[in-house]
């Protein structure tokens, strides 16, 4: 797919994967777009080489756009020229997921992986254009090859040394003519210091060194879209010109999604750069946006950005919607100093848990009426991102449980449809049928495999390996099923009528006359994140996964980036670090247990806030009022969420395990454990006995995550609570699906809670939320040979009897089957 584009149609925006030829993106109509929403991808895929290769394209394409000719054959310097220089109506949100995330990504990629890796003659020739095609094999007596360097880039042609661009309309003739017609040089990359030994050519050895050239783009493009911003409200226009700004006439509707889903790359810009101007715009947009929701925690999907009204107040996490609640507590997970992010995460997950979710199901409701007016039982393919982001909540079992279902619809039908009734069971009409590539259910895939592997299900039918996960399997299913009904002669296909006959059952089991219609696009989020998180799936080793000095985050476009310091270039940016971090301090020891009082402090607060960017209709005073309010109210719903005890209690009523599981006896404080104990959640989270709604505002922020002892010893016990089933059972209400045929009840993060949170397991407390990171293990009783504190539970049926004793720090758990069933 890569090649195709590269070879048939770049410096065009996508390529067609049926007629190659180069192809446009409506609402980014920008050159070079596949190439820069993909180069992360080349990195993660250790393609070094085209890396580099593409990096310096683009400083090519760059350069050519900021000269023109001035008539004598001398080139002359355009003021703001260069790539991004182009007069064209852009989507705001599309433009940054792809162009600006793309960029961000590829930058802190370079930084941390490119160093001494790509010899420089494999990038450019000695007469100065950038080289396409295989590695030619560089070698160098005084010192090795370095590690990762591929030893091929492409299956292409050796030595073509010109990419065609073969235009269909005059928009494309334009990009072609400017691309083949530049003329390329050196331009910009500095040069390794030379090896004293020479390569077998007599040449000497350089390496590619980054020099921090897409950061560089990454600021101009910035500044282009600052403009949208400029509204009443802080919540920016959806559509930019580049060039000139606002489009006359531009609607002044925004989408949830669209404005909401901003912060990541531009608060990760500010921090690069040292210009805390474009955080604070997102930031601001995001916060408006939240003030702005319903008495049911409910936010719309359309809304007007210079009045603040909700033009459209049908609400859910669907199209128009997705993505904002993703970045809300991904903003918060990557810049933790922004500790308000949490709390408005906090309400609009508990809205949606409460009044949108219906059993394992989602679906749209009126932002007002919320579970008590109509709803629209309709799965959306945009909603597949959902359980992907309970993981990173530690919510693994209501995770698995929604993706479950959704793995249904994709075996009903082969591939997922734009919308799936699932009240009728049928993909919707008027054109729900389109599968555009999307990655949203892969990317929950990933999420769930990466999380639960090692944990297999001995209760599901499809086969794993130590390691690996039923997920993996879903995975593999979903490579083999795209590739037999989207493969193009250049590249993947987006296809058209999806449906039970043209594309569900076994891959190549469909009548010739019932093929899915394919269509003449290739998305660029293809290269992005479909193919992406397929890859990272079955790549155990990857550098993403092997590297301890990062924590890597992925925006909604999987473009991975981390954390990063505010570059302190002004005295006052500084100051604003300096009293986040004590605003953070201070919020950091509430989640560790310790009663806060009410109001905080609300003078240095404020003062932080207003050092921010606020607008005419949101200001300062009412979000900061706002947050306390919400904070009072998570801080009661913890103190009244009932205790482990009284979830051990309903999980016994359930009837699922054997009463001799859970000896509990009330009124033991050495067992039940502190009221301290009781508002912290060992499991990380804890829902409704179901593992989902109703105490959604008592989550507590805690770790380890998703690697908690309390979840390891759940999975291990029960066979599977978060695996993917082959055999399943969906629900549209709270009731535990138990199938007796196959034993399979699942079990949530709540039962995790109640198991090993009400003190049964422990040898002695511990405070969960202090995440301790020693390897100690649980001291040996010298009689047994098995630690301090072994219980022995009779679990029945086939399962036996197991000895158990869980780590006095919290950090695993000691387990051995005593005898089968």
């Amino acid at each position: 797919s890569y090649d195709s584009y590269m070879y048939h149609a770049y410096p065009a925006s996508e390529v067609k994967p049926l007629t190659c030829r180069p192809g446009t993106f409506d609402l980014v109509k920008l050159p070079a777009l596949t190439l820069i929403d993909t180069l992360d991808t080349l990195a993660i895929m250790r393609n070094f080489t085209e890396f580099a290769r593409g990096v310096e394209r683009l400083r090519d394409l760059h350069k050519s756009m900021q000269e023109v000719d001035d008539g004598s054959g001398k080139k002359t310097h355009i003021i703001g020229g260069g790539l991004f220089s182009t007069n064209q109506n852009v989507s705001l949100f599309e433009t940054n997921i792809r162009v600006l995330g793309g960029l961000l990504s590829a930058h802190q990629l370079a930084l941390a992986y490119l160093e001494d890796q790509v010899p420089m003659e494999q990038v450019r020739s000695k007469k100065g254009p950038v080289l396409i095609g295989p590695v030619i094999e560089v070698s160098n007596p005084c010192e090795t090859k370095p590690t990762g360097a591929p030893t091929t880039t492409s299956s292409t042609t050796p030595g073509q040394d010109k990419e065609p661009c073969s235009p269909e309309n005059k928009g494309e003739q334009e990009i072609c003519s400017t691309f083949n017609t530049q003329s390329y040089t050196r331009g910009g990359s500095k040069v390794a210091q030379d090896c004293e030994n020479k390569t077998a050519s007599g040449s000497t050895l350089a390496y590619w060194i980054y020099d921090d050239f897409l950061l560089e783009l990454a600021h101009d493009l910035g500044k282009r879209m600052v403009p949208a911003f400029q509204t009443r409200t802080g919540i920016p226009y959806g559509t930019i010109n580049l060039v000139d700004g606002i489009p006359n006439g531009e609607s002044q509707v925004a989408s949830l999604a669209g404005a909401g889903t901003l912060s990541l790359e531009f608060e990760l810009l500010s921090r690069l750069t040292g210009d805390a101007s474009f955080g604070n715009e997102a930031k601001l947009a995001s916060r408006a946006l939240w003030m702005r929701r319903s008495k049911k925690d409910l936010l719309g999907k359309h809304i007007n950005i210079e009045r603040g009204g909700w033009t459209e107040h049908l609400s859910g996490i669907g199209s128009n919607s997705d993505s904002f609640y993703e970045y809300l507590v991904k903003h918060y997970i990557l810049f933790p100093e922004d500790e308000d992010f949490w709390t408005m995460f906090m309400t609009s997950y508990y809205g949606v848990n409460k009044e949108s979710r219906i059993g394992e199901w989602y679906t749209d409701v009126d932002m007002s009426a919320g579970s008590g007016g109509a709803n629209r039982r309709v799965f959306e393919s945009l909603m597949a991102f959902y359980p992907g982001m309970q993981v990173l909540l530690g919510e693994l079992s209501p995770a698995a449980r929604t993706l479950n279902g959704f793995f249904m619809v994709r075996e009903a039908v082969g591939l997922l449809p734009e919308r799936f009734n699932y009240g009728q069971w049928q993909v919707e009409n008027r054109g729900a049928g389109i599968h555009p590539l999307r990655p949203e259910l892969l990317e929950s895939c990933y999420f769930l495999h990466k999380s639960t592997e090692g944990m297999s299900s001995a209760r599901t039918n499809h086969s794993t390996t130590d390691g690996d996960s039923g997920w993996l399997w879903a995975a593999d299913y979903a490579l083999h099923t795209i590739h037999w009904h989207t493969w193009a002669e250049c590249g993947y296909s987006t296809v058209s009528n999806v449906s039970p006959q043209t594309t569900g059952g076994v891959p190549g089991s469909q009548a010739k006359n019932q093929r899915p219609k394919a269509m003449n696009e290739m998305p660029s989020f293809f290269l992005s994140e479909t193919l992406k998180y397929l890859f990272l799936a079955f790549d155990k080793d990857n550098i993403l996964h092997q590297d301890d000095d990062r924590h890597w985050v992925f925006t909604t476009e999987a473009h991975p980036i981390h954390h990063a310091d505010l570059k302190d270039n002004d005295p006052k940016v500084s100051e604003t670090a300096k009293r986040r971090q004590r605003l953070y301090e201070r919020l950091k020891n509430r989640s560790r247990g310790r009663r806060a009082q009410y109001p905080i402090e609300s003078k240095s607060y404020v003062a932080t806030t207003n050092e921010e960017k606020w607008a005419e209709k949101s200001l300062a005073s009412d979000y900061v009022n706002q947050v306390f309010l919400t904070e009072k109210r998570i801080q009661d719903s913890r103190l009244a969420r009932p205790s482990s005890v009284q979830n051990a209690q309903e999980l016994l009523a359930l009837d699922l395990v054997q009463p001799s599981f859970l000896p509990i006896e009330d009124g033991n404080e050495n067992e039940i454990g502190t009221s301290k104990q009781d508002t912290s959640n060992v499991a990380h989270l804890s829902l409704a006995p179901a593992g989902l709604t109703v105490h959604t505002m008592a989550m507590v922020k805690g770790c380890p995550n998703v690697y908690s002892p309390s979840l390891s010893w759940i999975n291990a016990m029960s066979g599977g609570a978060t695996d993917y089933a082959s055999v399943y059972v969906s629900s549209v209400n709270d009731e535990i699906p138990v199938d007796k045929r196959y034993g399979v009840g699942l079990l949530s993060a709540s039962h995790a809670l109640a198991l090993l949170g009400s003190g049964l397991f422990l040898g002695e407390d511990f405070d969960a939320a202090a995440c301790p990171v020693s390897n100690g293990e649980a001291k040996k009783d010298k009689a047994t040979g098995t630690p301090q504190g072994t219980q022995r539970f009779d679990m029945g049926g086939t399962l036996g009897a197991f000895d158990v004793s869980v780590y006095a720090e919290g950090n695993g758990f000691w387990i051995k089957q005593v005898n089968t069933g």
